[in-house]
């Protein structure tokens, strides 16, 4: 058997290496002439999977160690017969610290003196409820908007208040968190639009973790040149891994779509896609790679005096943007997409809230910030 898989993820060689014969390249190299004889094609979003990639190819299997799917052409996998994986669910840990970060960051001051904030919330899925789950834990309001699930008629162990989307524009916060449509009722490419920005209340945050194209980018420049007031937490771009260098500069937060790239988030993905190779080709795992299926957390105790220290010594993301936005600002058009990758890597595998535990010094409503975000005792 061949298996040909992205370079970058991890624990891929000791995964995948005893049943079959891997090859490693890097996500934005693999070609159509690189699947030649290959049964099992293991990617992230930096890879294409579309009709062209596919043609004339023998591929059995597809995993994609991502919660979006943009990138892969699913219904032409369906009509080749070809077993699809993708890892939808298993970043929400790390997206939702993320969000948290960025609002400590703007808010910290307020949020210690016990300021609530009014949070929206754009999609209901595995990561917009690991977010929304730790923003109630705050008994802050919540606002959920989510066409398709309230068409369902979704049920929740809580309920679940869908509000439309212009009822979120009076919200201290609004985050996004949908999959990247461009057909059918429920198109998210351009969700968040020029009207939806001009009617945004002053000094809101807008964060966008999803998918660059579900917020039209010139539509957002424009609204933060004339609104300076508007705050952009950015971590996905239209056309990655180039980016609109003005939109970086603009924004609050400028990152290299790494959000969901915590060291836990990845390794979970890599070992979900691995199970569901096993499964498509009736290989027992269970022997070989033991040692590789438990994720153990590691508590990492430091003392802080306010909650925002704490969150800051886990994710930095005022540092991380300060990088991006330096290292673009200074580079040639020519090789901006080298260091969206290159600082997307570098950045990559850090711990979550989760693995750590919250400092001892703490009020207890500096420390209701951490727990809530899944900090320890």
């Amino acid at each position: 058997m061949k298996i040909l898989a992205d370079k970058n993820l991890p624990l891929v060689k000791e995964l995948f290496s005893p049943f079959g014969d891997l090859s490693l390249i890097s996500g934005r190299d693999i070609k159509n002439e690189n699947l030649v004889g290959v049964d099992a094609l293991v990617v992230r979003s930096t890879t294409e999977v579309s009709k062209n990639l596919l043609t004339n190819t023998s591929l059995k299997f597809v995993g994609t160690a991502t919660s979006g799917i943009d990138h892969i052409s699913v219904d032409e996998l369906a009509e080749r017969g070809i077993y699809f994986a993708d890892a939808k669910g298993c970043n929400a840990n790390a997206v939702s610290d993320y969000c948290l970060s960025a609002v400590a960051s703007i808010f910290g001051d307020k949020i210690s003196a016990g300021h609530r904030l009014k949070f929206g919330i754009i999609g209901n899925g595995s990561i917009g409820s690991k977010l929304s789950g730790k923003i109630k834990a705050l008994n802050w309001e919540t606002l959920i908007c989510d066409p398709p699930q309230k068409d369902k008629g979704t049920e929740f162990l809580e309920s679940v208040s869908y509000e439309p989307l212009q009822h979120l524009i009076s919200c201290d916060v609004i985050s996004v968190h949908v999959p990247l449509t461009t057909s059918g009722k429920y198109q998210t490419k351009n969700l968040i639009d020029k009207t939806f920005l001009n009617s945004l209340s002053d000094k809101t945050v807008l964060i966008n973790t999803s998918r660059g194209g579900v917020v039209d980018e010139e539509s957002l420049l424009d609204s933060l040149n004339q609104n300076s007031q508007l705050i952009s937490v950015i971590d996905v771009w239209s056309g990655e891994p180039f980016c609109n260098q003005q939109l970086v500069e603009k924004s609050f937060i400028a990152t290299p779509h790494i959000a969901g790239y915590s060291g836990k988030a990845k390794k979970t993905a890599s070992i979900k896609i691995f199970k569901e190779f096993c499964r498509c080709f009736n290989f027992d795992y269970s022997e070989v790679t033991s040692p590789h299926l438990k994720l153990e957390s590691i508590p990492v105790r430091r003392d802080s005096s306010k909650f925002s220290d704490a969150i800051n010594q886990v994710l930095p993301i005022m540092d991380f943007s300060s990088e991006f936005k330096s290292l673009l600002r200074n580079c040639e058009e020519k090789d901006r997409a080298s260091i969206f990758d290159t600082l997307r890597l570098k950045l990559s595998g850090r711990y979550e809230f989760c693995e750590y535990v919250a400092p001892k010094k703490l009020s207890q409503k500096e420390a209701e910030f951490l727990f809530a975000a899944g900090f320890n005792c």
